[in-house]
């Protein structure tokens, strides 16, 4: 999905931002790079296999006990590096910012 197109889907503006997370799927973590991050929502690469519905656990630093539940709104993948792109949805949206 082209930038453009995904920009005009999201109900709210992202932050490009790069932090390293692990992702919690099936008692399984995973390391990940965020890409951009709102209240509703993180965009991140990963080298996992994901599916749209999926529900994950985001573990947003090293030692994190409580994850924040999410589900997989979209999947690209980069065929040449094996990492794929994924848009996740919060089960529960963050606060906004005041």
């Amino acid at each position: 999905m082209a930038e453009e197109a995904k920009r005009e889907t999201r109900r709210c503006d992202r932050m490009g931002l790069r932090l390293p997370l692990a992702l919690r799927v099936k008692s399984v973590e995973h390391r990940a790079l965020t890409v951009d991050f709102s209240p509703l929502g993180v965009g991140i690469l990963a080298d996992i296999s994901l599916h749209p519905g999926a529900t994950v656990g985001i573990l947003p630093g090293e030692g994190s006990q409580g994850a924040v539940p999410a589900r997989v709104v979209w999947v690209e993948t980069e065929e040449s590096e094996g990492e794929r792109q994924v848009g996740l949805e919060f089960l529960n949206p963050l606060p906004a910012p005041v």
